[in-house]
């Protein structure tokens, strides 16, 4: 029996519709030209991108006979000592009995309770300088520059190896001392310390050593200030 014209058409409708549901409609390109519109980061389309860095590492300090003020870098003090890289973790300052400031800075942290308590087994410099009590200022030297030793002196001294004690290192120095707040307080009687605290300085500091290693260290610091 002969099929009606119909009953054909709708057979060949049905396998096409089949095969495009299987398939699945091709994707849509742009025109060539067209405008492409930005990602949307709300719509899941933007690529996970790495984070910025914001972080900005300590300006560098080199070496120079001639170190001033606008040299020294911001941040903890740091530099090298013998060759071999150093970083502050105490910086006090010293009232001496003949007038002078003694400036310490130790690669050792205070233990305890005490921030004038003794430090031992450290490596450090020192900076004896001149100046009037509480009052801010500036002071620079020279490599070349001649030096009242009993009033202006840099040194630095390290732990040697099989503990033969601590060596001692002088050389001809220069060094850029800035005081920018120096700040007085009354003695606690009651205070449970080994000396006097007698207030705090703040400022920045480079030495220089012209050592075969070409020595330094430069930075900022926040010191207590203290006698014995």
């Amino acid at each position: 029996m002969l099929r009606k014209p119909w009953m054909t058409y709708l057979c060949c409708a049905a396998v096409l519709m089949f095969a495009v549901m299987i398939a699945g409609c091709p994707a849509q390109t742009p025109e060539e030209g067209a405008e492409v519109p930005p990602p949307d980061p709300a719509a899941g389309d933007m690529e996970a991108q790495p984070a910025e860095d914001t972080g900005a590492e300590q300006a560098s300090f080199e070496w120079t006979a001639e170190p001033t003020v606008d040299m020294i870098p911001s941040g903890p003090i740091r530099g090298e000592m013998n060759g071999k890289p150093f970083e502050a973790k105490t910086v006090r300052i010293e009232k001496s009995d003949d007038g002078t400031f003694e400036l310490t800075i130790s690669n050792t942290a205070v233990e305890g309770d005490d921030p004038t308590a003794m430090i031992t087994n450290d490596d450090a410099w020192q900076l004896t300088f001149t100046g009037t009590e509480a009052e801010t200022g500036e002071w620079t030297w020279t490599v070349e520059q001649e030096k009242d030793f009993d009033k202006e002196h840099v040194y630095y001294w390290y732990q040697q190896e099989n503990d033969e004690g601590p060596m001692s290192v002088n050389y001809d120095w220069g060094a850029a001392l800035q005081i920018t707040d120096w700040t007085l307080e009354d003695p606690d009687p009651n205070a449970d310390t080994f000396s006097t605290i007698l207030g705090n300085v703040k400022g920045k500091v480079a030495l220089v050593m012209d050592d075969d290693e070409k020595s330094w260290v430069a930075g900022e610091f926040d010191a207590i200030y203290y006698e014995w």
